[in-house]
């Protein structure tokens, strides 16, 4: 049964970079993305930049991006209603 659910980047208004920005953040692929792109989903509400510390002998914190729970199960519900190509 379909819901008709929206993705949560094209709602926001995002471009085609920036909503593929955030496929790959909320994937899992968080490295690698213009600052002016995180800006603008950051800015949206599409992604929270989290501090971390990484592993080893100096601490070094860096800011990650993360797709907030809500934003996550919107885009995962949308996800769902795709059509699958096997």
């Amino acid at each position: 049964m379909s819901t008709k659910a929206r993705h949560p980047a094209v709602e926001k208004g995002c471009t085609r970079i920036q909503i593929e920005a955030f496929e790959r953040i909320a994937t899992g692929a968080d490295q690698g993305h213009a600052p002016a792109t995180l800006a603008a989903l950051e800015r949206r509400g599409l992604i929270m930049l989290q501090e971390t510390i990484l592993p080893g002998d100096f601490v070094v914190r860096v800011k990650v991006p993360v797709v907030p729970l809500a934003v996550h199960y919107a885009w995962c519900a949308w996800c769902a209603e795709q059509p699958h190509t096997d």
